[in-house]
């Protein structure tokens, strides 16, 4: 609804236990998944929900960031993209869809505040803190978060950004 557009294929959601006759369904701090899957029907996400790892007051956010992963897919075609792009973008778009969840986001901006030598290339979740940096700069992700999909490079987020982006990014630091 953000970005005024649907997906080109339907979500599918499944909510399983963390075993089933003991084999493991998730790794071990899995909480959900989403995955690009096609069948006769055409192509589809699939989301996977292990309801034994998270509360009940975490499933709006978890959600939010596994369809937005399905986003990520219509646009790439289910391409491999960095996780500083993949799982950092999911956990700002549940954060802006949800209002945040403190439990999750805590050690995400602990790590993305505490650790500024840590090349971009080199981060996850916690790439949060660029995706809220730009909206600080009044650039929101869902402006450019198509060509940061289609070219993963952090060129791409400067280009979106401009020289305010390495500015602010450095005083945030300082």
């Amino acid at each position: 609804g953000t970005l005024g557009r649907t997906l080109s294929f339907p979500i599918r959601i499944a909510v399983l236990p963390a075993a089933i006759a003991g084999m493991p369904m998730f790794g071990d701090d899995t909480l959900a998944d989403a995955q690009l899957n096609s069948d006769a029907n055409g192509e589809y996400c699939r989301i996977r929900v292990n309801y034994d790892k998270y509360s009940a007051a975490q499933a709006r956010f978890i959600m939010a960031h596994e369809v937005f992963h399905c986003y990520q897919f219509d646009v790439t075609g289910g391409e491999v993209v960095p996780n500083w792009v993949m799982e950092g973008t999911a956990e700002w778009a549940a954060e802006e869809m949800t209002g945040g969840d403190l439990t999750l986001a805590d050690n995400l901006a602990r790590d993305w505040i505490t650790t500024p030598t840590r090349p971009i290339s080199m981060r996850s979740y916690d790439a949060v803190g660029l995706y809220a940096l730009t909206t600080e700069l009044n650039v929101p992700m869902y402006r450019y978060v198509d060509d940061l999909l289609r070219r993963p490079r952090i060129a791409t987020v400067r280009d979106a950004v401009g020289v305010r982006l390495d500015i602010e990014w450095a005083l945030s630091y300082a």
